[in-house]
């Protein structure tokens, strides 16, 4: 009865991971969430549901949740993304040294491309926060190089442009910068298990408040 039993609970808990893995991959982050959690109370055997978990609560901007299911994932199924991941949580809340430290362990992994190109991009994010944007630059133009359609990069480099006071090559990486986001938007590269669409549209909202404060401060008296 004893193997009955958990044959039972490890069905039951593929059925909730895989229905939670289709309602993230909808767009339907709330029930994703709900789902993968109802997996995880009827799991016996780690699986990989605590990664799609902390990308819904991700996408649903649930930094502490997200933190605390990537640190499940990465016990039970480590993988590039999970250490990328917990790196971006960790800077974004102001934990420089700590995101430095995911990222210099996923670079002695020696990642695929698109993870180092991110994690490259991360280090252009520490950098500036650091309030180095010379550095910031570097690491941004680096990428560029690589991967001309990098459009968080692109971003990157607009606001520097504007630091500096050249608002017209800021306006054309902008410019550029929204039309790459709104081609992912509609065909995200990667599938949606690399990036949530959520994550296009704040970028998106973030180049269309820039242009707007362009186009403002062209209207103003000289």
């Amino acid at each position: 009865m004893l193997i009955g039993g958990v044959a039972v609970r490890e069905f039951r808990a593929d059925l909730f991971e895989a229905r939670g893995i289709a309602a993230y991959r909808a767009d339907d982050f709330t029930t994703a969430v709900d789902l993968l959690e109802r997996s995880k109370r009827n799991r016996i055997w780690p699986r990989n549901g605590d990664f799609y978990l902390g990308l819904a609560h991700s996408a649903l901007d649930e930094p502490a949740a997200a933190m605390s299911a990537f640190e499940a994932s990465l016990r039970s199924a480590p993988s590039f993304r999970t250490y990328l991941h917990l790196a971006e949580i960790e800077i974004e809340a102001g934990r420089l040294s700590s995101g430095l430290r995911y990222l210099d362990f996923l670079k002695d992994l020696h990642p695929e491309f698109n993870t180092r190109r991110d994690g490259l991009y991360l280090r252009g994010r520490v950098a500036l926060l650091r309030k180095d944007p010379e550095a910031a630059r570097v690491h941004w133009e680096r990428i560029l190089e690589d991967d001309p359609r990098y459009h968080r990069a692109m971003i990157g480099l607009g606001y520097l442009d504007l630091l500096g006071g050249d608002a017209q090559r800021a306006r054309i990486r902008y410019m550029e910068a929204r039309r790459l986001i709104r081609a992912k938007i509609q065909d995200p590269p990667g599938g949606r298990d690399a990036v949530s669409p959520r994550r296009y549209v704040r970028d998106l909202s973030v180049v269309d408040r820039a242009l707007a404060d362009l186009d403002a401060r062209d209207r103003r008296p000289r």
